[in-house]
């Protein structure tokens, strides 16, 4: 009896054995299945998120244009003129400006913005002598300098970046539109050239009124070039060493003496971004002119020497009444 008690319970024991084991089967391959499903969801929403990061910079419009006014934020007259005026000066340099202005960024910080902005539209060999790129954010009020190798010494300092920042925040200012933008790039070009401008002056089919101040500086130096000439040759004829040199020789001691000085002073009065080359070419022609005209022609108008008293005249002494 007890032996066929033990044979039963070993054959409940297989029977149980057998039909569990094909319950833990089943729940092995239902985790094997769901480890991938989970694993492809994960990689799929990682892939969306990073493909999202990478295509930012492609919904922005190519900048075929030296001046992408989005928003916009400047009249149609004076962004065609700075376009072409940017356009020459670029022509002259070497130098490509690029101006992109935007409604807004969309919450993504504005210098990583510009940065790829910059790679991918491959700006760092559109200028032959560099390029510079100026991002300008309407909603976020903030403006970002991105420049190629060429430039980076220029913008080390970031006093110089702020300086420039500053100057162009001024176009997003309610009243300031052209006359703002005109700010940010005369200030933009004294930073690449403090003493020279190439690039020429707003038109009048911008729209955009001469500022007061240039027109101020550029009468004075119109003014002051043939005076400081006249009064440079004055002061060389009047000079024993000079004085006594032949005719040709003071008009050509006058004239580049003139003209130096003449120019001297052009540059400490120019204006902000640079003097423009007209101005400077006029203040060297004119001083040269007036100065050599007067070193020339100082026997018609002063006496070669001092001849003092004859021996035969007399010096009358003084009546006084007693």
């Amino acid at each position: 009896m007890e032996e066929e008690y033990l044979r039963q319970g070993k054959l409940k024991k297989e029977r149980f054995k057998k039909k569990a084991a094909p319950a833990v089967q089943v729940h092995v391959r239902k985790s094997k299945r769901r480890c991938p499903f989970i694993l492809l969801i994960t990689v799929s929403i990682s892939f969306i998120v990073s493909f999202n990061g990478w295509a930012d910079p492609l919904d922005i419009p190519q900048l075929t244009a030296r001046v992408n006014d989005i928003p916009p934020l400047l009249l149609a007259n004076y962004r065609a003129d700075l376009e072409a005026r940017l356009g020459r000066y670029e022509e002259r340099t070497g130098h490509a400006i690029v101006i992109v202005a935007l409604t807004n960024l969309e919450g993504q910080e504005i210098t990583s913005f510009a940065r790829k902005l910059f790679e991918t539209r491959q700006l760092e060999t559109k200028g032959s002598a560099g390029t510079i790129l100026i991002l300008i954010s309407k909603r976020e009020e903030e403006v970002a300098i991105e420049t190629s190798r060429h430039f980076h010494r220029k913008f080390l300092e970031p006093e110089t970046r702020e300086k420039v920042q500053a100057a162009f925040k001024r176009s997003l200012a309610p009243n300031g539109g052209e006359r703002g933008m005109e700010t940010g790039v005369q200030t933009l070009m004294e930073v690449i050239d403090p003493w020279f401008s190439v690039l020429d002056a707003p038109s009048k089919a911008s729209g955009l009124v001469p500022i007061f101040g240039t027109q101020v500086v550029a009468l004075v130096i119109f003014i002051l070039a043939p005076v400081l000439g006249l009064v440079t040759g004055f002061l060389l004829t009047i000079s024993p060493p000079v004085g006594k040199l032949r005719s040709w020789a003071r008009v050509v001691i006058c004239g580049c003496a003139g003209s130096l000085v003449a120019v001297a002073m052009a540059l400490v009065l120019r204006r902000l971004g640079g003097i423009s080359l007209g101005i400077l070419y006029y203040s060297a022609i004119a001083g040269s002119i007036a100065s050599a005209l007067t070193g020339g022609l100082s026997q018609f108008w002063l006496s070669e020497r001092f001849t003092g008293r004859r021996k035969s005249e007399k010096i009358s002494t003084p009546y006084i009444e007693g």
